[in-house]
């Protein structure tokens, strides 16, 4: 059975907005809660419009005990707001941790979003000699620079989701930079950080001496990434290891129907499975 019940952290953010967008279309089944920070009935009547599904739980990322509470009555959680923020990922963890102890025939979903941060090198735009390549395969978290930014959050939630009594499913994401516009009003975090400078200087520029790149995410295909690990983690399609990383993902019926419904033709292929034509 798929669960009922989702809890949204951000929702009214960069990305939650389109998020909530496209579960309406996507997972129409979800009755949503949404934690909402100064509520008012124009912002409640946005997100509605977005998907009318939208339950308003008002609080805010240091409401722990609002979000620790809410977190215990549903089936899924999506962290899509301030993944730095460890009160809020704490509270989400001790909600669901109750959630799992009492409810032994479903196992409660964690997803959460994390960013490429944790693999930073600091590098300011100068020209290096060597530049590490990192790959899913084999990626742990320990092998990260201790210090770089999201992984205090990450390693708990590597931990709920590798420790055998009172077991969270869970499932981090590492987009890039992100840009786009959001369904409410909000830019994200890095084009009011960028366009600071440029006012400040009087004009637009680059950063250090241009010797190396930077990769962007649009908003929508962040959107659309959490929303396809979602269905695979409803269907139960994801196989995981005992040191938490994804051994084995199924193309199943889950991404088949998602590929058909975006406008994609499929083909079948001997000794493979579905290949876009």
């Amino acid at each position: 059975m798929a669960p009922a019940t989702a809890l949204i952290i951000g929702a009214t953010g960069f990305v939650g907005g389109h998020l909530c967008e496209l579960l309406a279309t996507k997972h129409p089944q979800l009755r949503l809660l949404c934690l909402m920070r100064d509520t008012t009935p124009q912002k409640a009547n946005d997100l509605n419009k977005l998907n009318p599904s939208v339950e308003i739980v008002e609080g805010t990322l240091e409401d722990s005990a609002i979000i620790s509470a809410a977190a215990e009555k549903v089936d899924v959680v999506i962290h899509v707001a301030h993944s730095d923020y460890a009160p809020s990922v704490q509270a989400v963890l001790a909600g669901l941790r109750k959630r799992a102890s009492t409810d032994s025939h479903r196992t409660p979903i964690y997803q959460h979003m994390s960013g490429l941060g944790v693999i930073a090198d600091n590098v300011r735009g100068e020209k290096v000699d060597f530049v590490k390549e990192w790959t899913d395969v084999g990626f742990r978290l320990d092998d990260c620079p201790k210090d770089n930014t999201h992984l205090a959050s990450d390693r708990q939630i590597l931990e709920a989701g590798t420790r055998s009594q009172d077991g969270i499913q869970t499932a981090i994401l590492f987009p890039g930079l992100i840009y786009g516009h959001g369904k409410t009003p909000r830019s994200g975090a890095w084009v009011p950080f960028y366009s600071t400078f440029a006012k400040a200087a009087g004009h637009a520029g680059t950063w250090g001496p241009v010797e190396v790149s930077q990769y962007c995410i649009h908003v929508r295909d962040v959107a659309a990434a959490v929303l396809c690990v979602l269905g695979y983690l409803l269907e139960d399609a994801t196989r995981g290891g005992s040191d938490g990383l994804c051994k084995q993902i199924q193309l199943d019926d889950v991404l088949t129907r998602e590929l058909i419904e975006d406008g994609c033709s499929l083909r079948d292929v001997p000794g493979t499975d579905h290949v876009m034509a």
